[in-house]
């Protein structure tokens, strides 16, 4: 059987050992490795550069701002009002640093869809834009996370 075409014209001696029972070539090893090496540096970048590009999610985009634009949402509670800009996620925790929520008896939806969670349940309570919601049965809701939409 003849060797592989990339074999043809060289001279017993210049060429690589090969095993025609097993249709095998053996290569460098070390030639082998820097391959591998080049692979997994590429694979590496690639990995590197798509964690770099990825666009960051808004979960704390939100911030608190001076209130009296109508267009905030705002919530009127125990320690006064306090009200948010921009889409994201505010956890009460973060804000308080000891309460799991932030008292409240009005909320005011201003330009913003909004989504609340009372901290006594799992069940998310969904307000349209441009609503004043108050609480006559309850008086205060306990509010532990706040996402405007």
């Amino acid at each position: 059987m003849e060797p592989p075409p990339h074999f043809q014209g060289l001279t017993a001696f210049h060429k690589a050992p090969y095993r025609e029972e097993e249709n095998k070539i053996y290569t460098n090893p070390r030639s082998m490795m820097r391959s591998k090496l080049k692979s997994l540096a590429l694979v590496a970048a690639l990995v590197s550069a798509f964690t770099l590009a990825a666009p960051a999610g808004s979960a704390y985009a939100i911030n608190t701002v001076s209130c009296g634009d109508h267009n905030f949402v705002e919530l009127w509670g125990h320690s006064g009002n306090i009200c948010f800009a921009n889409a994201g996620t505010w956890k009460s925790y973060d804000f308080t640093g000891s309460s799991n929520c932030w008292w409240a008896n009005k909320i005011s939806t201003g330009n913003n869809d909004i989504t609340f969670w009372d901290d006594h349940s799992a069940n998310p309570t969904y307000i349209p834009r441009r609503t004043v919601m108050t609480f006559p049965t309850v008086g205060w809701v306990c509010v532990g996370t706040l996402r405007i939409h």
